[in-house]
């Protein structure tokens, strides 16, 4: 089981590694075919892009997943046939009528963006992602096809970002062109994703899927919304207060220090099957054991790719990107520490969503949270800027997690690996504070000592503390015998 989970969880950090990875390398090239103010307004279309799709699909995708345990055989295809039918109807019909109805009343611009293209472009954009992409990636996940998850990921990536370079040198310049670009790649990788998806989908329109669904799913429309909130309030707050330049500034360093995401979505990914496999006790394999020694290794990678982000932020910022975007590196530290917390929160929310099925609770976390961080950026942003939206970010996150823990943990306890877990984050703050003496050195001889205390100096520091359990001192011993007579 470890062996076939370790080689999803490898399946999927090598597919995000290669398309987000390989997304944050273009960064050089991206800064200098737009400019701040093209990257604000790709942050702000988005933002509303990402509010509007759950609210139109009432936060269905959350069932793709969940009920791929509870439904077997030809009973999972007629529900996923019908599920598919509402995904294709129910958004495709509202966004035609917004289309019509919304330039108008809007007077042509929201939040200072135009709807055409700009706007429209990103609600089609993402309505034929989740009916096409979305829908058939969640599906593979529940069945644990990494590959063929990864596969689709990495060609929709590879079509988009070719068609960007090629659609902003050649055709259509700055946020316009990239939005037309993401439009394409979309919609020549959700035909691919077409083919699949009927593979799994018996067509049909039953109303009784629908309820079941949407019963399930409802409070996630809350949840996706408020999630969404949560995660792009600090730019919608900075765009009423900067500029364009200072919201395009901050989505850089944004992007930096959310990366860490490539690695914990991936652990998520595996983990999820795990929790779905567990709230259906007729399959259900002493998996709570599982979780909790996975959940440990889990934290483990995130940590350390957080310590690699806050350890290099100024020099990525310094080696990469042109002279108008060094400030990001004032925010990029705080974001990453507030997606190690978002990372972390998947654990509990699992636990509510896939053991204990009810989402209510959920929705009460991060609409809570979303009204806090909204509050927390309209009274300190306009004081303090970027560096307020990225700190209240961190806050905001830190207690999404603890929320979701106490309440999840009051339903459905794990017995998790608390004292190894407070180990990695001693040994993580110490490389961390360690680290922070290096910066006035020279740049090179400071990259390889900060590159040897996280490859060289973070394991050894666990290895002294005591982190490894018997098992594993066993399997490193043999190990290391091995190489010694090899």
């Amino acid at each position: 089981m470890i062996k076939r989970l370790t080689a999803n969880f490898s399946i999927y950090c090598i597919a995000d590694i290669l398309t987000k990875g390989a997304g944050f390398l273009l960064l050089p090239i991206y800064t200098r075919l737009l400019s701040p103010e093209d990257y604000g307004i790709l942050a702000v279309v988005s933002a509303i892009a990402a509010i509007a799709l759950p609210v139109m699909t009432l936060g269905a995708r959350g069932s793709i997943h969940r009920f791929f345990f509870k439904y077997n055989g030809f009973d999972r295809r007629k529900f996923y046939g019908s599920l598919w039918l509402f995904f294709l109807l129910v958004p495709g019909i509202i966004i035609l009528l917004c289309d019509l109805i919304m330039p108008k009343l809007l007077h042509g611009t929201l939040l200072n963006v135009g709807y055409h293209p700009y706007i429209s472009l990103a609600l089609w954009t993402s309505y034929i992602n989740i009916v096409t992409i979305t829908f058939i990636q969640l599906i593979a996940r529940a069945s644990e096809k990494a590959l063929h998850s990864s596969v689709l990921a990495l060609t929709h990536f590879l079509l988009s970002t070719f068609l960007t370079i090629i659609i902003v040198l050649y055709l259509v310049g700055g946020a316009k062109g990239v939005l037309w670009a993401r439009a394409a790649g979309t919609a020549i990788t959700g035909g691919i994703a077409v083919f699949f998806i009927l593979r799994y989908v018996k067509l049909n329109l039953n109303f009784s899927y629908w309820r079941i669904a949407i019963g399930y799913s409802a409070p996630l429309t809350v949840h996706f919304i408020s999630r969404e909130v949560l995660d792009i309030s600090d730019r919608l707050v900075l765009r009423h207060y900067t500029s364009f330049d200072q919201v395009g500034i901050y989505n850089i360093g944004y992007l930096i220090g959310s990366s860490v995401i490539f690695i914990s979505q991936a652990g998520y990914n595996v983990l999820l099957p795990l929790f779905g496999k567990t709230g259906k006790p007729s399959i259900n394999t002493d998996s709570d054991d599982l979780i909790t020694r996975s959940v440990t290794y889990y934290v483990l990678i995130v940590t350390f790719v957080v310590l690699l982000i806050v350890v290099f932020a100024k020099d990525i910022v310094l080696l990469i990107l042109p002279a108008s975007y060094y400030s990001a590196v004032t925010v990029i530290p705080w974001i990453a520490i507030g997606f190690f917390f978002m990372s972390i929160y998947f654990l509990p929310s699992a636990t509510l969503s896939h053991i204990i099925g009810n989402t209510k609770w959920i929705a009460v976390g991060t609409f809570s949270m979303a009204i806090l961080n909204l509050s927390l950026n309209i009274i300190f942003v306009p004081i303090y800027g970027v560096l307020a939206a990225s700190i209240t970010t961190a806050i905001s996150y830190l207690l999404l997690f603890l929320f979701a823990f106490f309440v999840a943990n009051r339903k459905y306890s794990f017995h998790y690996e608390y004292t190894r877990l407070f180990k990695i984050l001693i040994v993580a703050f110490s490389i961390y504070y360690a680290s922070s003496f290096l910066n006035e050195y020279d740049f090179f001889f400071k990259l390889f000592t900060k590159s040897l205390l996280l490859i060289i100096g973070f394991p050894l520091a666990l290895y002294i503390t005591g982190f490894l359990d018997t098992s594993e001192n066993t399997k490193l011993s043999y190990v290391l015998k091995k190489i010694s007579f090899s």
